[in-house]
């Protein structure tokens, strides 16, 4: 035979009390996971941010290096690239220049012209692997 549960008021408030109790824990469990995705993704744009500012910078500062020496002192003149000490390790960048002449052919002239092709670029290592992220290159000219 089978036994009939009485609910009385009182079994029925316990009842409740219970499913009340699971469902807050099913809750604070669901909002832990989306904090800790929400702290993930919060992480990961941080780091990418981070290597964006540092990156931007070194492009900024061999921008204006470049304003500074110039295309012609760097290739002509054999001119090192200045290192950069503003970072936390000092970034050392290679130079590599090709020179290319460009005839210029308009009606009534004619005109060779020469143009340099300058490309510089940070060495690989593990110290700009850790502040540029990647491989650690950062290239600043044309492929």
């Amino acid at each position: 035979m089978m036994q009939q549960m009485n609910f009385t008021k009182h079994n029925a408030l316990r009842y409740q009390r219970g499913m009340t109790l699971i469902e807050s824990l099913v809750a604070a469990v669901l909002l832990g996971v989306i904090f800790l995705g929400l702290t993930y993704a919060l992480s990961r744009a941080m780091v990418s941010q981070r290597y964006n500012v540092t990156q931007s910078t070194f492009l900024q500062e061999t921008r204006e290096n470049l304003q500074t020496v110039g295309i012609q002192r760097l290739c002509d003149a054999g001119e090192a690239p200045a290192s950069y000490n503003w970072l936390p390790v000092a970034v050392q960048v290679s130079k590599s220049c090709s020179d290319s002449t460009v005839t210029v052919d308009i009606p009534g002239l004619q005109r060779d012209v020469i143009t340099h092709k300058l490309s510089l670029v940070s060495s690989d290592n593990d110290d700009n692997q850790q502040l540029f992220g990647g491989n650690g290159e950062v290239f600043f000219g044309e492929r």
